[in-house]
């Protein structure tokens, strides 16, 4: 059967006397075919594979060990992956970025999202969550849901008709009083009860004063 190793010639025909520049001629043939193979010595545990022209097969360098890797569902075991581009892992899917985009989870941490979630903010920013809680709609913003309608500014106290607003109770989250009995000492001055009215209101203010 004719191939890219070796067609025979038919020569010498059957019964037909041999002559030796017949015989040489098909012996070089044969030579010509095992030519395109690739040699064995030097090649251990490569796979043979056909070169670039399609005009000779060639020995391939492996890594690793264990089964050749086809392209539906192989499986692997601990892999060294580079540069790769994945649609999905774990059937976790991933959306290939327009340029590329950095995801890091400190050594030895879990990251853990039970919701759907699209976090923002200004690039380089950290937020310490401290011992952890509960972050509302409107933590850490200038929302009017922590500021009081009408209220003016007062050596960086926020004032309301004579009344002095601090910080929501962190469990509860209602609005603490303090009533201004003797005086209330603020950062090493003194505000009286005459001062500033007979109640003051504890709301926005940080967890000391």
């Amino acid at each position: 059967m004719s191939n890219e190793f070796y067609t025979a010639s038919g020569n010498p025909s059957t019964s037909a006397a041999g002559t030796s520049a017949t015989m040489r001629a098909e012996f070089a043939a044969i030579e010509a075919g095992f030519a395109i193979l690739p040699t064995l010595s030097g090649n251990g545990l490569k796979i043979v594979g056909i070169n670039s022209g399609a005009t000779a097969m060639v020995a391939v360098a492996t890594t690793g060990s264990g089964s050749v890797v086809l392209a539906t569902s192989p499986s692997l075991v601990t892999p060294t992956l580079g540069v790769a581009t994945a649609t999905s892992v774990n059937k976790m899917a991933i959306t290939t970025p327009a340029t590329s985009s950095t995801l890091a989870v400190a050594d030895g941490k879990t990251f853990t999202a039970s919701n759907t979630l699209t976090l923002s903010g200004t690039d380089g920013s950290t937020l310490n969550v401290g011992a952890g809680g509960t972050l509302g709609s409107a933590a850490f913003t200038a929302s009017s849901a922590y500021a009081n309608s009408g209220a003016a500014t007062s050596s960086g106290l926020t004032m309301n008709t004579g009344k002095l607003l601090g910080r929501t109770n962190v469990s509860s989250g209602a609005i603490e009083e303090i009533s201004a009995g003797s005086g209330l000492t603020l950062s090493g001055g003194t505000l009286t009860a005459s001062a500033i009215g007979s109640t003051l209101y504890l709301a926005s203010l940080p967890n000391r004063l």
